[in-house]
């Protein structure tokens, strides 16, 4: 009888190990219906992600007008420390955004200390297109949204 305590416990860990891991084949599920290929006409910008492993979104997101790319960016999502990260890296300058929501249909990272954008939010629509801001929060001239449809 004083063995049921120990078989108790030994077996709560042993599921808790096996529960806990169960996850981790697939870090960037969250993230995953990102995956694809956006573009949003109005703008005329583009944005592209894959998912590299089960660990990282990659991404990159440029602006053609008249058939020239005017700007690009690289795009990452990935664990940086213990948060997940939406990093941005422009003319080989990193800016780094963290998660700030449980991500489900809609996606915010934050970074208070960057200048424009300081929340970068992702919202997956029920038609299958995206909506993006980019946005200094309560500040309305500082806001630009990107309304993404999937490139067939």
């Amino acid at each position: 009888m004083k063995q049921l305590p120990f078989f108790l416990f030994f077996a709560s860990i042993i599921i808790g190990l096996i529960t806990g891991c169960s996850g981790l084949s697939n870090k960037t599920k969250p993230f995953e219906w990102l995956a694809g290929k956006w573009v949003d006409e109005g703008n005329g910008f583009y944005e592209s992600w894959t998912k590299s492993g089960d660990t990282m979104m990659i991404g990159y997101g440029y602006q053609l007008i008249e058939g020239d790319t005017i700007f690009g960016e690289s795009l990452k999502i990935k664990k940086h420390g213990e948060n997940w990260a939406y990093i941005v890296n422009t003319e080989n300058v990193e800016t780094i955004f963290y998660l700030v929501n449980k991500p489900g249909d809609s996606i915010v990272f934050d970074n208070p200390e960057n200048s424009f954008p300081k929340r970068i939010t992702y919202v997956k629509k029920s038609n299958g297109n995206i909506s993006a801001t980019i946005e200094n929060p309560g500040n309305s001239e500082n806001y630009t949204r990107f309304d993404f449809r999937p490139i067939k």
